[in-house]
């Protein structure tokens, strides 16, 4: 009787380990996510890992954002890497929370890269119109000032100081509107005269990457849009 027991009992107790293991699995799996958005800021193409995982198919290209990558929420090790003759790299250490959404916009000054990070809040999204606001990411611009002009309706962001983002502006959707960037200072214009669309319900980050003080090239003012997506 003790051995029928026994051989009955190795089977139930493999059984429970195996369910066990499983559930650990599972609840491993079940962590919440958080969001992370890779914006290339340089004037280079830009190759960033995270945990050591490198993120994207291919390299980002200059002034283009890779999307909201979905991460487990905990301790990552980020890694950013410009793809120039001497590759310039930079590393950080972070702690992600589930459910919360950052944007990262790699800046480069000389041979350092610096990771600038924004917390995005996705919960203000209004279904009805389109929500805009502007980033001075450009290391020699003390203030720009942008102008968006539909009509009779000229909304601006007046003296976006560095990396100091702006409050959003609600935008008619699947309209163009004529675009205008000023030295905040002086009211001169800086790149010549583009337009940008928006949809409703939507959100959008206008960036300006490069330097005021290069004229043509990779590492000129640029004018950047991007989808909160």
């Amino acid at each position: 009787m003790k051995k029928t027991l026994s051989s009955l009992l190795i089977p139930v107790i493999a059984l429970f380990c195996f369910l066990l293991g499983s559930c650990k699995k599972d609840a491993s799996l079940s962590r919440p996510i958080s969001f992370v958005a890779i914006h290339n800021a340089t004037a280079s193409s830009l190759n960033f890992k995270i945990g050591g995982q490198d993120e994207n198919s291919s390299a980002i290209a200059a002034g283009r954002f890779s999307g909201y990558i979905g991460v487990y929420e905990g301790q990552w090790d980020y890694e950013a890497t410009v793809l120039t003759d001497t590759p310039v790299i930079a590393k950080a250490t972070v702690n992600l929370v589930g459910n919360e959404h950052h944007s990262i916009f790699v800046l480069q000054n000389n041979n350092e890269l610096e990771l600038f990070t924004l917390k995005d809040d996705l919960s203000i999204r209004n279904p009805n119109r389109a929500l805009v606001k502007f980033i001075n990411l450009s290391p020699d611009a003390e203030s720009l000032t942008l102008e968006l002009e539909l009509l009779n309706n000229r909304p601006t962001f007046s003296e976006a100081r560095f990396k100091v983002p702006t409050d959003y502006q609600e935008f008619d959707e699947k309209t163009s509107y004529t675009v205008k960037l000023k030295n905040g200072l002086t009211g001169t214009e800086l790149l010549p005269e583009t337009s940008f669309a928006f949809e409703r319900g939507k959100m959008y980050t206008i960036w300006v990457s490069g330097r005021m003080s290069v004229t043509t090239g990779a590492g000129a003012l640029r004018l950047n849009l991007t989808e909160m997506r």
